[in-house]
């Protein structure tokens, strides 16, 4: 809604002439107003598409259509949609209250409008929409504490119940049932006994955050106690096993840092197509326990879509992001040599055998660049950053090829000019292991101080952040800068956040990723927004792929922004 001395955006949608200038000449003593006038309700919904307004007027009857006609447009592209008044020649009370119940907040009689009662009725409808928004919103956060858990913000027993009783009931009409996946963390109790439920609590997190990431096919996830379910569609049982096999070997390789130990998760994987008989989550999930998973994951390559052609690869329904705990997707498509190891030591001992490409932060306001990223690329086979992290849990060999990727990086901000700041990646084991001096040393030497941002990825800090705090705190003081990386919103990136006080904060790109059409997400993004203000930081949206994405950023106060629409990867020797 518009507020202070931002104008009032209105749409005025009248296929009469005379009509429309008596409104304006009624509006002409508005000074905080601007007008849109289209006489046809397609440009109407045109103009909805590429602006956003305060206030509509609409002409009951137009060229091609009525204003119920366009109404009931409206509503199929928003709940909430703007404030909609209806201009009338008759005065009819019945058609009155059928508008109103259309959706409508007022209707004038056009014999009848003045400038008083015109801007008394935009006064009006907006102030109406506003607390119908508010109650949206209550009732919405109200939904979400019933069925939602508040660790995690995946679905908690009842809206997972509701969620399962939704899917039978569509079952049992198509007959497609639905196949579970259950993901169990069997030595979550140890944890807890062991470090505290907050590190317990840390651990369910990130387990959370790696499903979400590396999980297209599922639409939801629910958290039970320690237990993960989803229901997947579209897959055979052999193909969710496989994907349940990859998850399995996926958690189990990810490192987990509590306190000062490395903590390996004992995880049960599962899969069973939802029984039509099913009376409730415990039905499922004692029918799962029942056929654990065995054997291999099948390979990608072999595997396809039921009714797919042959030659299209299956890709399980993961996506790779570029970390070493991701390592066991392999889901790239590069071969990785059986020499793996013997290869990336190799790697590590030469000096061309890495390239850099970047990518541009814009800011918003002016469509600048700011900054750059800059991210590694492995030779033939290893393209994929996920191969060259691919240590089988030699966390020294991680760590070196960490600082080789790192020092390589540096090494390529000698060629993009030097008014424009950068960004490298760098793992939180890495800062852990690692003396300060030894990385404030590497950044003098390439002369990065003050220049180039470290940024850590917040979804790799599993257990207390505090462990970050010191060597984080040793490399501010050096004038090393630091920059959180995947941040979204939740009490744990809040304690990073705290606690490390970052110079920029990055998104996490699922949380801008259809952002003009998820209000949820845009609420999500405002509170991280308030979050970066308040502790002095500079928020930049990752994962900006579309215009009206941008747009919605940049209406809600983010300034800076960086995805595929603003700006491809470039190798950095084409040029800044």
């Amino acid at each position: 809604m518009t507020t202070g001395a931002q104008k009032l955006q209105l749409l005025m949608i009248e296929a009469d002439k005379l009509t429309r200038l008596a409104i304006r000449l009624y509006l002409a003593g508005l000074k905080n107003i601007q007008v849109t006038e289209v006489p046809r309700l397609d440009e109407a919904m045109q103009a909805l598409n590429e602006s956003e307004f305060d206030c509509i007027l609409v002409d009951l009857r137009l060229p091609d259509g009525d204003a119920f006609d366009f109404l009931r447009a409206v509503y199929e592209q928003s709940l909430i949609p703007p404030p909609i008044i209806v201009l009338t020649g008759v005065r009819k009370e019945e058609l009155g209250l059928q508008l109103v119940g259309a959706g409508a907040q007022d209707f004038l009689i056009r014999s009848e409008i003045s400038s008083l009662t015109l801007i008394r009725s935009i006064r009006y409808s907006m102030e109406r929409a506003r607390f119908q928004m508010e109650q949206y919103e209550a009732n919405a956060k109200l939904m979400a504490l019933a069925t939602e858990d508040p660790l995690t913000d995946f679905l908690n027993r009842e809206g997972f119940e509701k969620v399962l009783s939704d899917e039978v009931a569509e079952a049992e009409n198509t007959g497609l049932w639905p196949i579970c996946l259950m993901v169990n963390i069997e030595n979550l109790k140890e944890i807890n006994d062991t470090y505290g439920h907050t590190a317990g609590d840390q651990v369910l997190v990130n387990v959370a955050a790696a499903l979400r990431r590396s999980t297209k096919k599922a639409e939801y996830w629910a958290k039970i106690g320690g237990v993960f379910l989803t229901l997947m569609h579209e897959l055979t049982i052999d193909q969710a096993a496989g994907i349940g096999r990859l998850i399995e070997n996926m958690l189990a390789k990810m490192p987990l840092y509590v306190e000062e130990d490395t903590v390996q998760l004992d995880v049960n994987v599962g899969v069973t197509i939802v029984p039509p008989d099913v009376q409730s989550i415990n039905d499922i999930i004692d029918a799962i326990r029942l056929q654990p998973l065995d054997g291999e994951p099948p390979d990608a390559a072999e595997t396809v879509f039921p009714g797919s052609e042959a030659e299209e690869p299956f890709d399980h329904g993961l996506v790779v992001p570029p970390a070493p705990a991701m390592q066991a997707l392999a889901a790239s498509g590069s071969e990785v040599p059986l020499d793996k190891i013997g290869r990336l030591r190799m790697i590590l001992e030469s000096s061309d055998q890495l390239s850099v490409v970047r990518q541009s932060v814009f800011d918003l306001t002016n469509g600048r660049v700011v900054s750059y990223e800059l991210m590694i690329r492995g030779p033939e086979g290893m393209e994929n950053p996920a191969d060259l992290f691919d240590v089988d849990g030699d966390q020294e060999l991680l760590r070196a090829m960490d600082l080789k990727c790192l020092e390589t990086c540096l090494l390529s901000a000698r060629q993009v000019p030097k008014r424009l700041r950068l960004h490298v990646n760098v793992f939180p084991t890495t800062l852990i292991q690692t003396p300060a001096e030894e990385l404030i040393e590497l950044f003098r030497r390439h002369g990065a101080v003050q220049r180039v941002f470290l940024d850590i990825n917040t979804q790799w800090i599993v257990g207390q952040p505090a462990q970050l705090s010191e060597p984080v705190d040793r490399l501010r003081k050096a004038g090393i800068m630091i920059s959180l990386d995947h941040v979204e919103v939740g009490r744990s990136f809040m304690q990073a956040l705290l606690l490390l006080k970052p110079r920029v904060i990055k998104t996490d790109s699922e949380l801008v990723s259809d952002l003009a059409n998820d209000y949820a997400k845009r609420r999500n993004l405002q509170r991280l927004l308030s979050i970066a203000i308040s502790i002095g930081s500079k928020l930049v949206a990752v994962g900006l792929e579309n215009e009206p994405d941008v747009k919605a950023a940049r209406d809600m106060g983010i300034r800076f922004g960086q995805g595929y629409f603003l700006g491809e990867l470039a190798f950095v020797e084409e040029g800044a």
